[in-house]
């Protein structure tokens, strides 16, 4: 009987060191949790709005551009579309990128100067994904603008992985650049901009390119986001359109705003100094169904404020009888 107890008593100790033991690790697991927490960069930012308004709001290291915009979108309220995009602007050197879904957005902000005159705008690119909404125009070497169908469309795209880069462009970024022609006498207005994301003032390093019509400049630009990316930018196109469609998947709006953006074939315009022409069915403020969804939503809150003020007018009719 005396081991028995003996037994008890040693399992009951053991017991107790084991939670003992456990909490001390629970502990410090917070408190590593807490110190890494602690360690993460943070950036309180001002983001453009398309309307002249900005948003502030806090990023950190960990998050991605994709998160950030959804953020955003979740904010502003102004449906989901895969044109959105983050689009940086140096006004310093007249020059403009959008930054990639896949991108860390503290890390490329962290490159500005302290006294940078940069802004970060939250606006919506129709030139963003019009390579997978329409490869024809960019990967078939045709100058004519072709319809294709949406099978031969995916076929293209998938003949399209075997492309080789010859050239390394890990650390070089490419830009738009804006009114070149009044700035350095460029023969056209359709120039891009290669740069390392560090160089925020002229310098010798930049190489500046000059296309003969805006047709060629996208080709080009697309061709070197490629050549930088690969397959990164397709799995960002199709990670996007699979957020656009599951949002829209409880209203008739999401098929009108999906085709829209996906039926056009013409190629698209820049939208900053090159906005003479638009992508076909794409409007270059605002997708026809996120229009058709405000307008919506707006005569539903005016019958309701309507029904609001006519049940209050009554009842202080009421109230004074």
């Amino acid at each position: 009987s005396s081991g028995v107890c003996l037994t008890v008593i040693w399992c009951v100790l053991l017991s107790q060191e084991e939670q003992a033991a456990k909490l001390k690790a629970e502990k410090i697991r917070v408190a590593l949790e807490k110190i890494k927490e602690a360690q993460v960069k943070k950036l309180v930012i001002r983001v453009h709005m398309s309307d002249d308004s900005s948003k502030t709001m806090m990023v950190d290291e960990r998050q991605t551009v994709r998160q950030v915009l959804d953020n955003l979108m979740d904010k502003s309220h102004c449906g989901y579309s895969l044109d959105w995009s983050l689009v940086e602007t140096i006004s310093e050197l007249q020059m403009e990128r959008i930054f990639e879904d896949h991108e860390n957005l503290v890390e490329n902000l962290l490159n500005w100067t302290r006294d940078s005159q940069n802004k970060l705008m939250f606006v919506e690119r129709i030139e963003k994904y019009a390579l997978f909404k329409n490869p024809q125009n960019y990967l078939l070497g045709k100058k004519e603008t072709s319809e294709m169908a949406d099978r031969n469309k995916e076929v293209l795209l998938e003949v399209s992985r075997d492309l080789v880069c010859f050239l390394q462009l890990d650390h070089v970024n490419v830009y738009y650049g804006q009114d070149y022609r009044n700035k350095y006498k460029a023969p056209t207005d359709y120039c891009l901009v290669l740069k390392h994301p560090q160089i925020q003032k002229k310098s010798q390093y930049i190489k500046y390119l000059c296309c003969d019509d805006v047709r060629t400049l996208h080709q080009w630009i697309n061709g070197i986001r490629i050549a930088k990316y690969g397959k990164q930018l397709y799995m960002n196109y199709q990670d996007a359109l699979k957020r656009t469609e599951s949002a829209y998947d409880w209203t008739s709006l999401s098929s009108s705003s999906i085709k829209s953006g996906s039926s056009s074939s013409s190629l698209p315009e820049s939208q900053s100094n090159h906005s003479n022409q638009s992508d076909s069915g794409v409007s270059d403020t605002q997708p026809t169904g996120h229009v058709r969804s405000q307008s919506i939503v707006s005569s539903m809150f005016s019958e309701a404020w309507k029904r609001g003020t006519q049940l209050e007018e009554s009842s202080k009719v009421t109230r004074r009888l």
